[in-house]
């Protein structure tokens, strides 16, 4: 059994993966859902892009049961580990990583238009290209209209809420606070 397992969902580029950055520097072992998905479409010669990651990952939801993403990274989990796992993007993802013991959940989110300047920053080929297209992206990812992706109820099911607002030391800051207080609910 994993001695900790912190669950990150949040809004798109709201600096989720900057808190699991944050988490392994602490000692944590990370596991990215959408990782493992990316993995899973290479494998079968999958175009990997926004509309068939969300088409694929609902495929496997509807074809090998609720959270099934979610199944084979508690596999790759050592006993008595600290663990992160992000990009958690469907409720039942949540509920199969709700039946560890030790598990705690958090939803990062920013404001719409710094999360936009992040995503444009990056530059993947398949991001979207106008703040426009991202809020609609997002509209369908909230409300569950894509099929098993539904940000908001992830966002309800979440234990602890990260406001990413201000710089990186101020994220980083937050995030600190907020692991000593999952560290106090554990001992």
């Amino acid at each position: 059994m994993p001695r900790i397992v912190i669950g990150l969902s949040g809004t798109p580029s709201s600096g989720k993966d900057t808190v699991a950055n944050y988490l392994v520097r602490k000692g944590f072992a990370h596991y990215s859902l959408s990782a493992i998905l990316r993995e899973i479409m290479e494998e079968k010669g999958v175009p990997i892009k926004q509309p068939e990651l969300t088409d694929f990952g609902n495929a496997l939801e509807k074809n090998y049961g609720v959270g099934h993403l979610a199944k084979i990274a508690i596999k790759k989990i050592d006993p008595g580990s600290k663990v992160v796992i992000s990009s958690i993007r469907q409720p039942g993802e949540i509920e199969v990583l709700r039946g560890l013991t030790r598990f705690f959940m958090i939803f990062v989110d920013a404001p719409i238009e710094e999360r936009f300047a992040r995503l444009k920053g990056r530059r993947r080929s398949d991001d979207h290209k106008t703040i426009d297209a991202f809020k609609e992206m997002e509209r369908v990812q909230m409300n569950g209209l894509s099929g098993g992706i539904n940000l908001r109820k992830c966002q309800e099911m979440s234990d602890y809420q990260i406001f990413n607002d201000g710089d990186l030391d101020d994220l980083n800051q937050k995030t600190g606070m907020l692991l000593k207080e999952i560290m106090k609910n554990i001992e």
